[in-house]
């Protein structure tokens, strides 16, 4: 449910909630996120859908549910609020919605990627006409004024096509919780750079809403094994790419000299006889040995 925490006596306090349906009473509400509209009151995303929760001439707070309302409510997982006021909501099932204040509730005034897994909206930071919409497709940049959108999955370097949550660093570049690991998305130049447990991930898959920024740029990302903090910054281009060396050459099983092969000659040519040859090959890197990847190809052949 939705409750407030007296911080003086170290209570909590269940807000009473107006017009839900009897079948789920107050504490039956499973809320995904709740934030701050402009005008003070606050603003839920529900199992059930919005929640609306204003404070009362007495100082107590009201909830209120619009449950005659399609898609607000409805599941809804995440919401922003835009500059002028306008209230955009993910919903898993039935897509992106955008409401507008009406009277004493709200107007829905379009419905957008229905029919796709929505997860998480963001709005750009620096250009508050696009937003950053995860979803179980890929990563979705969505336009508010065309109307129009791209995606981002794994076939652009997305470490997994499954996005739960965005947030946005002080270059306005992006840090992406996924099922298969964390991915930063350089605007800049279109490039991805993924992260897994192997760099010391709680593990590679996260939740639903299990994202924050702090105001010092800290980010946090909670998953299935705990949770994982960390600076924003990086640099990209300093990604360090092992040399790759070869250690070992044998010719019918006959291991070649290591100085006179190795060392002193770029190719050895062999006669046409020596039908099999072995390789044994290292990357120089020894920080996260595992991660390395090395691939080869025999010109002619492959």
């Amino acid at each position: 449910g939705i409750s407030l925490f007296n911080e003086k006596k170290g209570s909590f306090s269940t807000i009473k909630i107006k017009h839900l349906p009897k079948l789920y009473p107050d504490m039956n509400i499973f809320v995904y996120k709740i934030i701050q509209l402009k005008n003070g009151d606050l603003l839920a995303a529900t199992f059930l859908g919005l929640v609306k929760i204003s404070k009362q001439k007495n100082g107590t707070f009201e909830g209120y549910y619009f449950s005659n309302i399609p898609y607000i409510s409805s599941t809804t997982n995440d919401i922003v609020e835009t500059s002028e006021g306008a209230i955009y909501g993910t919903s898993s099932g039935l897509g992106l919605y955008k409401i507008n204040p009406f009277k004493n509730g709200y107007r829905v005034d379009g419905v957008f990627l229905n029919g796709i897994d929505l997860r998480s909206v963001r709005i750009d930071e620096k250009d508050a006409a696009w937003l950053w919409i995860g979803t179980g497709k890929g990563l979705v940049h969505f336009n508010v004024s065309t109307k129009k959108y791209s995606v981002l999955n794994e076939k652009n370097g997305l470490k997994n096509s499954y996005v739960y949550g965005v947030l946005e660093d002080e270059n306005n570049n992006l840090w992406i919780s996924t099922n298969g690991g964390l991915s930063y998305f350089d605007k800049s130049i279109n490039q991805f750079y993924n992260y897994t447990y192997q760099d010391g991930l709680q593990s590679n898959e996260f939740n639903t809403q299990a994202f924050y920024k702090s105001n010092t740029n800290t980010f946090y990302f909670g998953g299935i094994k705990g949770f994982n903090w960390f600076k924003s910054k990086i640099n990209s281009t300093n990604f360090h790419k092992p040399q790759v060396a070869i250690t070992q050459m044998e010719v019918n099983n006959k291991l070649l000299s290591r100085d006179e092969i190795l060392l002193l000659h770029t190719s050895h040519p062999l006669p046409y006889d020596s039908n099999s040859f072995t390789f044994n090959f290292a990357a120089l890197d020894y920080t996260r040995p595992e991660a390395n990847n090395i691939q080869y190809k025999l010109k002619g052949l492959d």
